[in-house]
């Protein structure tokens, strides 16, 4: 963090942790309160801290952007084309290609997962360094010789050219860990929660109705809590 100015306070802790989070994310691991928690005021934010950035799976001090060419190569457009684009052929003009073990519900399904787990924010504008993304010979894209395309937000925790590492981008949603399977790193005073197969996590009302939220929403009470399943009798 090079940009304190930008640090995302944590909330402060309470007794009520134990068994619920906050709406954004903090509080999901007890150890850990601000990983996987929301960069602050959605996709247009401006405050975050280092729980919301999208995580990498190499250290990194092996995170090396150029070290394989430019971003844009190979071309982005190409390969999108390629693996993408529907080709037309004589019998099939439209190049459209049926999945016949999918239906729509499944592609729907998938839309609102992916939306639901992450969210780089609003992007940069167009006149803020935006990619030119070169086009390629025979391509019918209709707008010039080169496709513009918006660079994703800044982590506002990270002063621009601050030399500190690889760039780092930050989540507008709350990461979608659930909580039961950090059970086993909570602190004692959780030990007490059952922990048998068949449990899980669940939003509900006060009135123990399912609220439709994630965490804790401070208009309706709703809550996260643990929610028993048990399992059929052998």
């Amino acid at each position: 963090m090079t940009e304190p100015s930008a640090r995302r306070d944590l909330v402060p802790p309470d007794a009520k942790y134990r068994a619920e989070r906050e709406e954004d994310g903090q509080y999901n691991d007890l150890s850990k309160p601000t990983m996987g928690n929301a960069a602050f005021d959605g996709p247009d934010f401006t405050k975050s801290n280092q729980g919301a950035r999208f995580g990498r799976n190499i250290p990194l001090s092996e995170v090396d952007p150029s070290r394989d060419g430019g971003i844009l190569d190979p071309n982005p457009r190409l390969v999108s084309n390629l693996l993408l684009a529907r080709q037309s052929t004589p019998g099939n003009p439209s190049g459209f290609q049926p999945v016949g073990i999918l239906n729509l519900l499944a592609a729907a399904w998938i839309q609102f997962q992916v939306h639901d787990w992450f969210n780089h924010g609003t992007p940069r504008t167009i006149t803020d360094e935006a990619f030119e993304v070169p086009i390629p010979p025979g391509d019918e894209w209709p707008d010039g010789p080169t496709m513009r395309v918006r660079r994703t937000r800044a982590d506002p925790t990270r002063r621009k050219n601050d030399n500190a590492g690889p760039e780092t981008f930050a989540n507008a949603e709350t990461h979608w860990w659930g909580r039961l399977p950090d059970l086993r790193r909570q602190p004692a005073d959780l030990d007490a929660v059952p922990r048998a197969q068949g449990w899980e996590a669940q939003d509900r009302s006060e009135d123990g109705a399912h609220s439709g939220r994630r965490g804790r929403d401070r208009e309706n009470g709703s809550h996260r809590e643990l929610v028993g399943r048990p399992e059929p009798a052998a």
